[in-house]
């Protein structure tokens, strides 16, 4: 008994070692994308400022310009009247320059006021994109502090423990670790260092004076900006977890309002009898799971509609996860889910923490539902 708590406290070691060392990773990865995103706000809101003062000094001088081309074709009207035909066409003469002037900086205003409400645009992109940055910068410095602030007695957690429990929670870890890592570099990074890459491109149009070519790049820039927004949003959604005063129904209920908010697809909840009090690692580890398979159903799913239904009784707590979407081949995603870092293999693992059983019935067409029976 004493060699196997030494190989598992080694091994649980190991572990949350790798964990700190991904966590340190993505924030300095989530730093790179917000200093990034610093340093574009800051040359944007430079050129925004020279374009508002280009814009004040244009106005100003399309006003002086207006009364001047009034000025003439009142003189004109005059000359007229009085048959001064020097007067009349010095006059018409004059009128008709500071007609074409004040085309001119009309048409100067409105390209300035499009560059400016594009700027504008753009400023309040960049600006969420650094709140959502520094909000997901947050949680994972915090996940990494608590990480750290537990590391150094972690022989605690074995005492009286139940080392079938303690393995799976362990690789749970181990997985979760590499999808959080996987999904961090696949999505966001990728999509910001694309963007880059098409702001240089941007860059150097201008320098060569090819404006058609801009407006393209431009249009671009602002597809791939408002994809990365979607994906760091959605990144962040995953990374949702129970706050200290969370109850099981208000998570199930803020999980359905996020969900609608971020997919748009609308979440039906029920509750029927009396909601148990869970200690929260329990409450945590069933939430992730109800979170787990409402998510997959919005994003995977392709789901119309998504019904939580949770049934609490004596002897257990039932929830049903219940969607419409295309449904997928049950085998063949648990024979997948033993060999990959899939979320269906972790909520498999989790129940099994809680002591439950859950069920998944599906096939191709025919929706899924998702079945999770925990005793009390």
């Amino acid at each position: 008994m004493a060699e196997d708590k030494g190989a598992f406290l080694g091994k649980l070691q190991e572990v949350l070692d790798k964990v700190a060392q991904a966590l340190e990773e993505g924030c300095a990865e989530v730093q790179k994308i917000r200093s990034g995103t610093v340093d574009r706000l800051k040359i944007v809101r430079q050129e925004f400022g020279e374009i508002q003062s280009k814009m004040e000094v244009t106005i100003a001088e399309h006003e002086t310009t207006q009364r001047a081309y009034a000025a003439a074709r009142r003189r004109l009207v005059e000359a007229t009247k009085s048959k001064d035909e020097a007067a009349e066409w010095q006059a018409y003469h004059e009128a008709e320059y500071l007609l074409q002037q004040k085309g001119r900086l009309e048409e100067r205003e409105a390209h300035l006021r499009r560059r400016r409400n594009d700027l504008e645009r753009e400023i309040a992109r960049l600006e969420e994109t650094l709140k959502q940055s520094d909000q997901m910068l947050h949680k994972l410095e915090l996940a990494l502090q608590l990480l750290l602030s537990q590391a150094d007695d972690i022989s605690s957690l074995l005492e009286g423990a139940d080392f079938r429990a303690l393995a799976i929670a362990l690789e749970l870890i181990e997985r979760e670790r590499r999808r959080l890592s996987r999904d961090l570099h696949d999505g966001p990074i990728q999509e910001c260092a694309s963007l880059l890459l098409s702001l240089e491109l941007l860059d150097r149009f201008c320098a060569e004076g090819k404006f058609d070519e801009v407006v393209s790049c431009l249009k671009e820039a602002k597809a791939q900006l408002q994809g990365t927004m979607t994906s760091m949003r959605n990144f962040i959604q995953g990374l949702k977890t129970l706050e200290p005063e969370d109850t099981l129904e208000g998570a199930i209920r803020n999980l359905a309002h996020r969900t609608e908010v971020t997919y748009g697809v609308p979440v039906k909840v029920s509750f029927e009898g009396k909601m148990p009090s869970l200690r929260k690692i329990l409450l945590a580890h069933l939430f992730y799971i109800i979170q787990e398979a409402t998510i997959n159903a919005a994003r995977h799913a392709r789901a119309k509609e998504i019904k939580i239904m949770v049934s609490g009784g004596e002897d257990a707590l039932r929830v049903k996860v219940v969607d419409d979407g295309v449904g997928f081949d049950v085998r063949k995603a648990l024979d997948v889910a033993e060999k990959e870092a899939w979320g269906l293999r972790s909520m498999l693992d989790r129940a099994q923490i809680l002591g439950g059983e859950i069920s998944v019935e599906s096939a191709p067409s025919r929706g899924t539902i998702v079945t999770l029976v925990v005793p009390l």
